[in-house]
């Protein structure tokens, strides 16, 4: 094991020489790693003492539009979704090329929550490939979602690896839910 951001150095090094060695070791080496990473993932994984801070938080509610240059990992999407009630956090997540997230939250929450999805769901991706850029941050009163969706099916998707979204589709999206105005930032 090289690396893993979720791992600190000891742990890397506790986990190398503890690894099994020998010609025939492969299969029995992916269920020492299974065995021996699931309590740790899992531990990971667990909501934090802090979530209850995060429920409870009094600070102003924000929409935060957020562009990723590319986004189509199914597990990832997954991720996103399924952290973002720990956060107290509600919005969409769209796949394709480029990527768009909209968070609803306090600014604390969605800058904790974007540090879990970097640190954890995307620790395999490349640096230079997290990049997630700030489109558009509005105050807001009311959140308009409930919780966080997936909405990629929703549209019909083209470009040479079907990845790109018809924006035309989004738009109308946008609009149908008062959030047309974003469309020409986002």
């Amino acid at each position: 094991v090289r690396s893993a951001s979720w791992l600190d150095r000891k742990q890397i090094d506790d986990l190398n020489h503890s690894l099994p060695i020998g010609p025939d070791s492969i299969l029995e080496t992916v269920e020492y790693l299974q065995q021996t990473l699931e309590p740790i993932v899992t531990q990971l994984l667990k909501p934090s003492s802090d979530t209850e801070e995060y429920l409870s938080n009094n600070d102003p509610l924000i929409r935060q539009w957020l562009y990723l240059i590319s986004l189509s990992t199914k597990s990832k999407r997954n991720d996103i979704v399924a952290w973002a009630p720990e956060f107290d956090l509600t919005g969409f997540v769209m796949a394709g090329k480029p990527g768009l997230l909209c968070l609803e939250g306090t600014l604390k929450n969605i800058d904790r929550y974007i540090s879990k999805i970097k640190s954890i769901s995307w620790s395999d991706v490349p640096s230079h490939q997290k990049k997630i850029s700030i489109v558009l941050q509005e105050d807001i009163q009311n959140r308009i979602f409930s919780d966080i969706t997936e909405i990629t099916e929703l549209f019909d998707m083209h470009g040479f690896r079907q990845n790109r979204p018809e924006m035309t589709q989004v738009r109308d999206w946008l609009t149908k839910q008062g959030l047309g105005y974003a469309f020409s930032t986002v």
